[in-house]
């Protein structure tokens, strides 16, 4: 039995504390399963749940990106936490605050485009939240870079909202050549390949299409600059760690949490400083439905490799509101960007958000 270096420590690290919790169970029976010299001489099984590593992270080199939900989830970490992120990568998502915090907004605005959400009018809403602290400074979005895609065949967030986006970010952006998007490509509804998934215009599970376009490569390579070629296959480790521990006062589940997140992490990474990139997947897209695809195929981890880069996939989960009140319903395990998790959604005191956050300051932490 192969046991992963940081599976055993965070088994250990609960074992030390001494107290007798839901964490210990997988230690205890993973123990029965192990030879008894592994035991002795590495004091600890592999558990399901280890704890995130941390990997001394260089925090200057951070960006994000996501795809549909997990792209419109990717633009509010960027803007409330702009003095962090350098950039941003959108598969298929629209402006901050798009859905004002209404289920209905979300699916007939800033998806259908029945009407589209208004540039200029969310600009002003993001300067006023930054005036009250709710989000960091808009300063910080001078520099930023943008990388936006649209397939010219996606029917679930249509191209005029992304374009929108486009228009959204031109208000901050000081360098036009910073915005690059994307709106030819036939497309749909998808995290964008070169060779993996689906034929390039469906829209279904487990979207991810191969559209002779490497789209995680174009994304990293905008945000960060020239990029060393990607390996030819992923070498690093996927690590799987407990996300309960960054969730504040209650369980991951209780804010559509999946209790499992996963980083991959390139063997450099073990020795070197590395930069760190954010990939949040898409509805109907967490591991708990699809497995690891899209932390597998979706193109990201072999540009990790070459480049320096810990890549982070938090993970979601469905979720039903007992009282059955529809805006508070995620029966999809999409990421909060209408208001089901809390009326905060949006700003720095959103509970996904200050999730995600201390999962990237713990790989920052020496």
């Amino acid at each position: 039995m192969k046991l992963s270096s940081w599976k055993i420590k965070g088994c250990v690290s609960i074992l030390l504390t001494g107290l007798f919790t839901r964490a210990l169970i997988p230690c205890i029976v993973s123990l029965s399963q192990i030879p008894l010299a592994m035991a002795t001489s590495q004091a600890s099984p592999q558990v399901e749940k280890a704890s995130l590593p941390s990997f001394n992270a260089d925090i200057s080199k951070t960006t994000i990106s996501g795809l549909s939900s997990g792209a419109f989830m990717a633009v509010q970490m960027h803007v409330a936490h702009s003095a962090t992120f350098r950039g941003i990568g959108v598969f298929a998502g629209g402006p901050y605050f798009c859905s004002e915090g209404k289920f209905e907004n979300a699916v007939k605005r800033c998806m259908a485009a029945e009407t589209l959400p208004n540039a200029e009018d969310l600009a002003e809403w993001t300067k006023a939240l930054a005036k009250i602290k709710k989000i960091d400074p808009i300063e910080n979005l001078a520099e930023t870079k943008v990388w936006l895609l649209s397939g010219t065949a996606d029917k679930t967030v249509h191209p005029p909202v992304v374009k929108v986006l486009k228009d959204y970010y031109a208000h901050f952006v000081v360098k036009p050549d910073n915005i690059f998007g994307s709106f030819d490509l036939a497309a749909g509804h998808a995290l964008i390949t070169e060779n993996q998934g689906n034929d390039c215009s469906d829209s279904k599970l487990p979207f991810i299409n191969q559209c002779k376009y490497d789209g995680a490569g174009k994304l990293l390579s905008h945000l960060y600059g020239k990029l060393t070629a990607p390996s030819d296959k992923a070498e690093g480790e996927i690590i799987e760690f407990d996300q309960n521990e960054f969730v504040d006062n209650k369980g991951a589940s209780e804010i559509s949490m999946a209790e499992k997140g996963y980083v991959y992490v390139p063997q450099i990474c073990n020795k070197e400083k590395c930069g760190i990139h954010v990939f949040l997947h898409g509805c109907k897209q967490y591991a708990g439905l699809i497995g690891k695809q899209v932390i597998e195929q979706g193109g990201f981890n072999r540009w990790a490799d070459t480049n320096k880069l810990i890549i982070l996939y938090p993970q979601t989960i469905a979720m039903a509101n007992p009282n059955k009140i529809k805006d508070k319903q995620n029966p999809f395990g999409c990421w909060d960007w209408w208001g089901y998790s809390d009326s905060d959604f949006y700003s720095k005191d959103a509970p996904q958000i200050k999730a995600i956050m201390k999962m990237v300051n713990r790989l920052v932490k020496a």
